[in-house]
């Protein structure tokens, strides 16, 4: 219920904004924002956030000094994050899940320039984790969910979700899904569920935020 709320607020706020340009845009009626393609949407993003809450996580230093978010890639417990969280938690890192469960992990190398970095799970096991797609062939104004632990790791909420579009794309991708602190490092999803970037840092203003190609 508390997604489901999450994400018609979400929706209806962008959808407020934005309208009058995506209907100037329309290649035909087919294409026309209406009623029912809102509602199918929702359930879209609704979906979409049922199957990537777990493999979205929280990466923090041992001693709970610096965090920030991660993504789980791989049944082995891979993650990706940004170069900037690794650098604040150190050598010694702990990985949070949602449901609470608390794993430790090792850091496995960073890329400064484009703010990417890798960790692995340490704790034996098969993990959820989200399919890695493409940034190469993402086009302007199409829709992204932006996932991550905003604010910090909290056990008495899921990682909020933020509903957006890509702006642009360059070194960085640039989206309208807003970012705060302890969203450095979460995800950035297409809405076929694909990991489309990492979160890197906030633009010139809230609705200008940047992320790592995934590509």
């Amino acid at each position: 219920m508390q997604i489901k709320r999450a994400c018609l607020w979400l929706m209806t706020v962008l959808l407020l904004a934005s309208v009058s340009v995506w209907s100037a845009d329309a290649k035909s009626p087919k294409d026309a924002i209406t009623l029912e393609s809102l509602k199918n949407r929702e359930g879209e993003v609704e979906s979409l956030v049922e199957k990537l809450l777990p493999c979205t996580v929280c990466v923090q230093s041992a001693n709970g000094q610096g965090s920030g978010s991660g993504v789980v890639v791989n049944e082995t417990g891979l993650i990706l994050t940004a170069a900037h969280v690794m650098q604040a938690a150190g050598e010694e890192l702990t990985v949070l899940f949602p449901n609470g469960r608390s794993v430790k992990a090792k850091p496995l190398g960073a890329n400064r320039f484009r703010d990417a970095g890798m960790v692995q799970i340490l704790d034996e096991g098969e993990y959820e984790f989200a399919e890695v797609g493409k940034s190469a062939s993402l086009e302007t104004n199409q829709w992204c969910v932006s996932m991550g632990h905003a604010g910090g790791f909290d056990p008495r909420r899921t990682p909020p979700v933020r509903l957006g579009r890509i702006l642009n794309s360059g070194r960085f991708l640039m989206t309208d899904a807003a970012l705060i602190g302890g969203d450095s490092g979460g995800p950035l999803f297409d809405l076929d569920g694909r990991l489309i970037g990492i979160h890197s840092n906030i633009g010139m203003s809230l609705s200008q935020n940047n992320h790592v190609p995934i590509d």
